[in-house]
């Protein structure tokens, strides 16, 4: 491949605090990986986009320069570097010797100090490019050596300094010396800017040149010499660069492509393997495409001894990856197609289930399965509930799942995106799966269509991409002590408990949804009405440009808040105009029961499954960072919990004939985890005697428990949970500033170890750059040390909730865990069907009513068996029971 011909010299600084603050920051082995991450991909970019000759890369000194013995305030206005930081340039230091690129470093001296000596000492006839946006190294700017900004793509030559600056290259000593620097603390001469500078400078030629005819220059001036003349020649040698370091070579080795093996085996040990993917064609060839995954043979398993071979294998291997493949992408309606198994990295095979002609009988097939499943090799799965789901409605019985790659991913990442096995594959092994869609193409979902080779492709990759995974993830599952009790103990047990509450699903009042559709629309078109009444006309009430219109021109109220197209019209202004026009307010009731209708009401019918006429929600383990379950189609966690339409949606949730429903309600478990984490004592003391939390805070701050008193408690109570501001609170009360700031600090005087416990999250937050639960539950922090204030600020806030937010999603997880468990054992015919927020609820034969409300409690407080033991409070469990959802 054609060069550059240019040497370019890299200042790595520059880099490698720029990739620290912008991306996220752990890699599946646990370590800071985030400025790694960032170099290697800025140093393959500038490597491969330019093609320089050589390449040198230069790193500043570990400990301070000598300037520092110069000047002691010299730097003393930067933020100490992160702790996790050192360790990261170590590696990048490494990384940039595997690609057998020189480095350049030496202690006391800055990466500028031998830059200057690299420009001044290499003797080359090439043009040299120094890699930086440190305007400090303007100054050695001439014919053959040019400054370029990367990450602006600007080179400079003399023109280009003397074009910003003012001053010639040779000048830009002596300009810094007058202007100063603020982030390098260098004083400069009180008064100068770089216009008076540039301006002395043209006329003086230098430093030296100005201090000589002082006398000539105007009489403020003058004296501003005079007094700081010894300030001045302090700047002029703090800027100045140093020229005569040894270079430890005489000629520089060419850079050579595709870059070494070595380079390439770093890449796989950081997990960088996107990187890898994006740079394939300018790495060692004969691992470029995979992260040493290597290759595989697809296998069919169509006959008894193909079947047979097929076991020796996993018997010898001990686990076995299964997968399944079915007739919809649509969870109710699909069934099972056929299943890929992988349990060594050079084969995978695929068992036609019911998936073109076969010599086998099905219920030959289905024994084959139920055998597997029933011995002792362990089963691995991505996303193992659904498999679970599909092979249970043919009848065969997974007693016991022990590994899932998505959930592992979570426990060790638990602030990606997304856990799918497209993307772990792509992130962990540089690998992409199939497009299963393409391959159906667009008027199919059923995998039964494909061919059998297409068939055979396509599910044996996922198989082996799933055992890849496993093989590179549980390792480091298996290091974390902590996590690995969540994982065995909670995680995985309730992958078997959501599959079968999904499967068990919700009666539905069906009768009562279409009374309830019938009641909302009615609603909805009468609230049009009087909307249309109050703008005097009709308009479209879903379009925000001709609502802006209607409030802010003809009815002429005044906005409060503006968006990039105009002005907003979001619920918080709505609310705030409310007390100024009815409009607001009509427009407000309208969206809301257009939006429970259209989500809930409407949809309902949708989703109710015509076999057996009952909902099934799908839960997800892997859907939030903190840890709780979330789930969808339908999110029941959205429905409304106090208002009279959530009751209205929520009395069409019946349980079955002969049934009843009961609720299990952890009693404000956040706040008693915040006097556990805390151990503020007047906390404590409130929960222990059983006294109402948030009447006890607004006795203590407000001297009243009275109804208003304690509505304003509640919201401190939750508030500081969240993080909330003082701003947060005038809004959500709305007070003055003033005096929610007030009631905030009124709390943390009598709650003193709330405060502490926050900072105490906060300092734990910085140091470790995760937070943690009681369990041992981690998430990650990329922002904590972000220059950037509000996404710092918001990295303070998760790291003073998440490990209270996460505990309690661990305890009910577990708890979830225990009652199933105990129903098992206890021989009894109720079942698990909703988990919404911090409630449980159950759908219970009359006759057990009193055997589940004994079991409830006790299988929910009980923390002995868990890392966390107990609590310093009671948690308690409110019972409730009935003939729908609302009457709980």
């Amino acid at each position: 491949m054609s060069k550059s011909g240019s040497i370019f010299v890299i200042d790595a600084s520059a880099f490698v605090f720029r990739a620290y603050y912008a991306l996220a920051p752990l890699s599946s082995k646990g370590r800071p990986s985030h400025a790694v991450s960032g170099f290697a991909s800025m140093l393959l970019k500038v490597l491969t986009e330019k093609r320089p000759k050589a390449c040198v890369v230069v790193f500043d000194s570990k400990k301070p320069s000598f300037r520092k013995d110069i000047f002691p305030e010299y730097k003393a206005n930067r933020e100490i570097p992160p702790p996790d930081i050192s360790d990261q340039i170590v590696a990048v230091m490494d990384l940039v010797k595997a690609a057998g690129l020189p480095v350049l470093q030496e202690e006391g001296f800055e990466a500028d100090d031998w830059i200057a000596s690299f420009t001044k000492n290499y003797k080359s006839k090439d043009e040299i490019i120094i890699v930086s946006s440190d305007k400090d190294l303007a100054q050695l700017v001439n014919s053959k050596v040019k400054l370029w900004d990367s990450f602006r793509d600007r080179l400079m030559g003399p023109k280009e300094v003397r074009e910003k600056w003012g001053v010639d290259p040779e000048q830009m000593r002596d300009y810094q010396a007058l202007v100063g620097d603020s982030s390098d603390n260098i004083p400069g001469l009180p008064g100068v800017g770089p216009k008076t500078a540039s301006q002395l400078l043209a006329e003086h030629q230098s430093l030296s040149g100005i201090l000589k005819k002082r006398e000539k220059l105007k009489p403020k001036l003058k004296e501003k010499i005079d007094q700081h003349e010894e300030t001045l020649k302090l700047s002029y040698e703090l800027v100045g660069l140093k020229e005569d370091l040894k270079l430890p070579f005489s000629k520089m080795p060419e850079l050579n492509w595709p870059l070494p093996q070595g380079f390439h085996d770093f890449l796989v040990d950081w997990d960088l393997n996107r990187i890898i993917q994006q740079f394939s064609g300018d790495l060692e060839p004969e691992n470029q495409a995979e992260a040493g995954a290597g290759s595989f043979e697809a296998k069919l398993i169509q006959t008894e001894k193909e079947w047979k071979s097929f076991l020796q294998a996993v018997q010898a291997a001990g686990h076995c990856v299964f997968d399944v493949e079915t007739s919809s992408f649509n969870k109710d309606e699909a069934r099972l197609v056929g299943v890929a198994f992988c349990s060594d990295s050079k084969s995978s095979y695929y068992l036609p289930y019911r998936h073109g002609e076969s010599a086998v009988p099905l219920r030959e097939k289905k024994k084959w399965l139920q055998d597997l499943f029933d011995s002792q090799v362990r089963l691995v799965a991505h996303h193992a509930k659904y498999d679970w789901q599909m092979l249970t409605r043919e009848g065969i019985r997974l007693p016991r799942i022990q590994d899932d790659t998505m959930v592992i991913a979570h426990l060790l990442h638990a602030d990606r995106r997304s856990f799918s096995l497209d993307n772990l594959a792509q992130d962990f092994l540089g690998e992409k799966k199939g497009d299963l869609k393409k391959l159906l193409g667009k008027d199919s979902e059923d995998f039964s269509k494909l061919s059998l080779d297409e068939a055979l492709g396509y599910a044996a990759r996922d198989a082996w991409l799933t055992l890849l995974l496993y093989e590179r993830l549980k390792p480091e599952l298996e290091k974390n002590s902590e996590l690995l009790w969540i994982y065995d103990h909670i995680e995985m047990p309730l992958v078997i408990v959501l599959a079968e509450m999904e499967e068990r699903g919700v009666l539905m009042d069906q009768k009562k949804l279409k009374s309830l559709s019938k009641a909302f629309h009615q609603r909805i078109e009468k609230s049009l009405e009087l909307i249309y009444e109050a703008a005097g006309g009709e308009f479209n009430v879903a379009s925000p440009k001709q609502l802006q219109e209607v409030l802010f021109e003809k009815i002429g109220l005044t906005p409060t808040k503006k968006t990039k197209t105009g002005f907003s019209t979001d619920e918080s202004v709505l609310q705030e105009l409310s007390s100024e026009h009815d409009l607001p307010r009509l427009i407000l009731e309208h969206r809301k029961i257009s939006k429970l209708c259209s989500t809930y009401v409407d949809k309902f019918p949708e989703l109710i499954s015509k076999e057996d006429d009952r909902l099934h929600t799908q839960y997800h383990q892997t859907g939030t960072a903190t840890g709780r379950l979330s789930s969808s189609d339908p999110n029941l966690q959205n429905i409304p919990v106090r208002s009279e339409e959530g009751l209205m949606i929520r009395e069409a949730f019946v349980p079955a004939e002969g049934f009843i429903f009961v609720s299990a309600d952890y009693s404000q478990v956040e706040l008693r985890l915040m006097a556990h984490f805390s151990e503020d004592k007047k906390m404590i003391e409130a929960f222990q005697a059983g006294r109402d939390i948030h009447a006890e805070t607004a006795k203590l701050i407000f001297g009243s428990s009275e109804k208003e008193f304690r509505s304003r408690a509640k919201a401190i109570n939750f508030g500081i949970i969240y993080g909330i501001s003082a701003y947060g609170l005038s809004k959500q009360l709305g007070l003055e500033m003033s005096e929610a700031k007030a009631f905030i600090e009124a709390y943390f005087e009598q709650f003193p170890k709330v405060r502490d416990y926050m900072d105490r999250m906060i300092e734990l937050g910085r140091k470790k750059r995760y937070s943690e639960t009681a369990f041992g539950r981690r998430r990650p922090l990329p922002d904590i040390h972000s220059k950037n204030q509000s996404l710092r600020q918001m990295a303070e806030r998760i790291a003073i909730n998440a490990p209270l937010q996460g505990t309690a999603a661990d305890i009910m997880k577990w708890a979830m865990v225990q009652v199933a468990r105990g129903l098992q054992e206890g021989g009894l015919k109720a079942r698990l069907l909703l988990q919404v927020h911090d409630e449980l609820i159950l759908e219970v034969p009359e006759a057990e009513r009193e055997a589940v409300e004994g079991l409830l409690p006790r299988a929910m407080s009980d923390l002995s068996e868990t890392p966390m033991k107990a609590l310093r409070v009671p948690l308690e469990v409110d019972l409730s029971a009935g003939k729908n959802w609302a009457s709980l």
